[in-house]
């Protein structure tokens, strides 16, 4: 996730190995679900999905992302 912390739009960086679905979604520190960032086919290769979370409060979320069989997951923090 970058920029981290961020005020910001936070870029999430995958690189798939195939072409598969991809799911990426936001959870906050208690688990509940924020935001879904991708729900599809995507094209192997570089990915980048963007979140721009301008309605949510400043803390720490988790990006979880799922694709060709494999679990991706990275925290980051948004300031206000």
């Amino acid at each position: 996730a970058s920029p981290n912390p961020s005020a910001g739009p936070v870029r999430l960086g995958l690189d798939l190995p195939e072409a598969s679905l991809l799911r990426v979604t936001i959870f906050d520190t208690l688990g509940r679900h924020v935001a879904t960032l991708a729900d599809g086919p995507h094209a192997a290769g570089p990915q980048v999905v963007e979140w721009v979370a301008e309605a949510v409060p400043p803390g720490v979320y988790t990006a979880v992302a799922h694709a060709a069989g494999q679990r991706a997951v990275v925290r980051f923090a948004r300031l206000r």
